[in-house]
């Protein structure tokens, strides 16, 4: 284990075996962090828990989450994760053993990213959202989930929707996504676009009004499993 002198951690705090913790990271007491992760300089995780009774941050086997990342309370990563520099995991999110959220993301409170997923610098996930397995996500990616933008305007709220991405997607760079919007199993959505409503399993999207162009053929597609 190496902590540095420099580093705030919680006397509550789980640490394993083989972790590294850098100067200026912040670990608070409820944390768990198991063996073999890395938390880079300026980090702060369990933001948020403590004393509210929040559940705990758990940090998976060989996780990286890079310097200046900020992860609240209730954010769980699995194995192998990396929260890459200056990103925002909000309360309440899962990300999956072995996926990739790249630096100056944000991923909003209840959501959950699966495994293997590669998600690129600059990207938000709204509330609410899920992503499957193995999904591609370019860079400025941005969903949301409040339609009527209720701010101060309690008579507009509706419930928030977050957007639904199936396992194998594959979403390019400056895409925006509607609250609700469904994007289905190894379906792509070209660059620029903006999802509406529901894009069915295995078909190439373009452009805003979105359309269909074709197929995915199967020699674009993932196996499954």
């Amino acid at each position: 284990m190496q902590i540095s002198p420099l580093a705030h951690v919680d006397p509550a705090a789980r640490i394993g075996e083989g972790v590294t913790i850098e100067a200026g990271a912040w670990i608070g007491p409820t944390v768990e962090i198991a063996h073999g992760t890395v938390v880079q300089s300026g980090a702060a995780l369990g933001r948020g828990g403590g004393a509210g009774g929040h559940g705990p941050t758990r940090i998976g086997v060989g996780c990286i989450v890079g310097s200046g990342a900020v992860l609240y309370h209730d954010v769980t990563l699995g194995a192998g994760a990396k929260i890459w520099h200056n990103t925002v995991i909000r309360s309440h999110v899962t990300i999956g053993e072995g996926s990739s959220i790249g630096s100056l993301s944000c991923i909003e409170h209840h959501t959950r990213v699966g495994c293997r997923c590669s998600v690129h610098s600059l990207c938000q996930v709204g509330d609410y959202s899920e992503v499957g397995d193995e999904v591609f996500i370019g860079p400025g990616f941005l969903s949301v989930s409040d339609l009527k933008l209720d701010f101060h305007r309690p008579q507009l709220h509706q419930a928030y929707k977050g957007v639904v991405i199936a396992a194998r997607a594959r979403i390019g760079g400056r895409v925006l996504a509607y609250p609700g919007s469904v994007i289905g199993v190894e379906t792509v959505v070209g660059a620029g676009s903006v999802v509406r409503g529901t894009l069915l399993d295995g078909v190439v999207y373009l452009g805003d009004p979105i359309r269909a162009v074709r197929k995915v053929r199967p020699n674009e597609c993932l196996p499954e499993g």
